[in-house]
């Protein structure tokens, strides 16, 4: 494919050289500040390098005048302070967008100088036709081969908003279809900052009916928005085949038919391609980021397939705190399980003597190792000082000698002295049948002695209750009596020992 070459009066002529090393060729397109050049180097070794140089020519403030030094740009009387300030802001817009050549949807900035009173800025050439002259040369696009050509240049032009740099030109004339399959954004002779202050720089010569309503005033306010207006006027245009309503007429009266009257389905696309052309700028959206995301995202639709995802992404959300509680419980045993090993290295190592905060030195093994022995050696200590007992485990003499001593005091008293004598063989008698018990539950295997321990038991129980009728009714038995009862009380309990020990206590 080859661009329209075309040659005007307002154009320099064919082998003018710029720089002492550019060669215009024709010309290959013109716009409201200026002209678009083909040309080649001057002394390259090969004439197919290709450039394109633009040159600042705004027709509205300036015309060219030839003489002796060539074909000047020069301003008209009364506007000279436009036609500078037009230049410096086309020059530092330059400047600017050398910056990006990294992005391949925007055409490369290769050199920028000054000369026949007028700037020129020389770029990559892209061989190709424009949009419009594709168009028109064949027939629109589908929606779906103008988003696969239309989406990479939002991107790129994004990009270049960042920086506070608008376009403020795009239309289908400055979209170049190169022979890569790619559209190329030329021409930004019309760039400009977004809060530029000079009204006279906004005046442009505008692209009918891809112009949004602020670029008509100079009071308008430009932004994002607006290159969002030309780039979906151009959306339009390659869809339908038909340039929209110019705005300013919308303005009055808007009747431009919306893109489903051109399709007999439409898409989510083509509303948004709609809402970009909204003539007022609040109305569209903002920035070509959102315009590009609304564009290539479909919005939620809320229909019975719908419905069921999210039923099931309903139902799989009430499992997850089962597992999570599942997790949380695995988690909690094994840090359960972690702590009371670490507790039982803990214990071990004190056990064994280690130095560990808040372990006693008295729970270490050498502590009670030593605690032991002293509480055995106590044991030893108190067995020695016991009374030795007989082999009935009786205590032969603690308890004999304690009867007969009282036997003896007994028969020496008083008859005053009954009742303190009858306590004293009652508490006496209550000594021996216990010892006596002892020794009867020792010697199990012995049944004469089971024997013997019955009938003392029967003959002290007799006794004492004897003792304990006349002392009630008053008794006044001398104490010689009283005393030969307590001693035959005596025999009789001692009966019922064994015989080598009773002949042993007697003797």
């Amino acid at each position: 494919m080859e661009q329209n070459e075309h040659q005007t009066t307002r154009a320099l002529p064919t082998g003018t050289i710029l720089s002492h090393k550019y060669i215009i060729n024709n010309v290959i397109g013109e716009g409201g500040f200026g002209i678009t050049y083909s040309c080649t180097l001057k002394n390259a070794p090969s004439s197919e390098t290709i450039y394109a140089v633009k040159e600042y020519y705004p027709d509205n403030a300036a015309h060219r005048s030839s003489d002796k030094n060539g074909y000047s740009i020069q301003p008209y009387i009364g506007k000279q302070d436009i036609f500078e300030k037009g230049k410096k802001h086309f020059l530092r817009e330059a400047g600017i967008l050398s910056k990006f050549s990294y992005l391949p949807h925007i055409v490369s900035i290769n050199d920028i100088f000054e000369e026949n009173g007028t700037i020129y800025i020389v770029m990559d050439y892209i061989d190709g036709i424009t949009l419009k002259q594709y168009v028109e040369d064949n027939e629109p696009l589908t929606i779906d081969e103008l988003s696969t050509l239309i989406t990479p240049v939002m991107r790129d032009i994004s990009e270049i908003h960042k920086s506070g740099l608008l376009h403020r030109d795009i239309s289908p004339d400055n979209l170049i279809l190169g022979t890569d399959n790619m559209l190329h954004l030329i021409d930004f002779g019309s760039a400009g900052y977004e809060n530029v202050g000079e009204k006279e720089l906004k005046t442009v010569i505008l692209k009918s009916g891809f112009a949004p309503p602020e670029q008509y005033t100079a009071a308008g306010k430009a932004g994002a928005w607006t290159d969002v207006y030309g780039i979906c006027a151009t959306m339009y245009y390659s869809l339908t085949g038909f340039i929209p309503n110019e705005s300013i007429l919308r303005l009055q009266k808007d009747d431009l038919p919306s893109l489903s009257d051109h399709f007999a389905t439409s898409s989510w696309k083509t509303d948004v391609i709609m809402k970009g052309l909204n003539l007022h700028p609040a109305d569209r959206y903002q920035t070509m980021d959102e315009l590009y995301q609304a564009f290539v995202i479909p919005p939620v639709d809320i229909n019975s397939e719908m419905r069921q995802k999210l039923t099931a992404v309903k139902y799989s959300k009430t499992v997850m705190p089962t597992m999570n509680s599942l997790h949380s419980k695995i988690t909690l045993l094994r840090i359960g399980i972690a702590g009371i090993a670490v507790l039982l290295i803990y214990a071990v190592l004190g056990f064994c003597g280690a130095s560990l905060p808040l372990w006693s030195e008295s729970w270490t093994y050498a502590s009670l190792s030593e605690s032991l022995e002293n509480e055995n050696e106590t044991t030893t200590d108190n067995s020695s000082d016991l009374t030795k007992t007989d082999s009935y485990g009786s205590n032969i003499d603690s308890v004999k000698p304690e009867g007969k001593s009282t036997t003896v005091k007994n028969a020496g008293s008083k008859a005053s002295d009954t009742n303190t004598t009858n306590n004293t063989t009652e508490k006496t008698t209550s000594t021996q049948n216990n010892n006596v018990m002892n020794s009867s539950s020792i010697q199990n295997n012995n049944t004469t002695t089971e024997k013997s321990t019955s009938t003392q038991n029967k003959n002290t129980t007799a006794k004492n209750n004897s003792s304990t009728t006349t002392k009630n009714a008053g008794d006044t038995t001398s104490g010689k009596k009283n005393s030969k009862k307590t001693t035959e009380q005596e025999e009789d309990i001692f009966i019922s020992m064994p015989d080598d020990e009773y002949d042993t206590f007697t003797d």
